[in-house]
């Protein structure tokens, strides 16, 4: 079904942006 894969995607891109900003939030603590 079409829905599912769309939700299957959206929560990819959810958990790579939850990944993305622990990665940044890192960053900026380490200056």
């Amino acid at each position: 079904m079409q829905l599912e894969r769309y939700r299957i995607e959206y929560e990819t891109l959810c958990k790579i942006e939850a990944d993305q900003n622990e990665f940044i939030d890192q960053f900026i603590f380490q200056k």
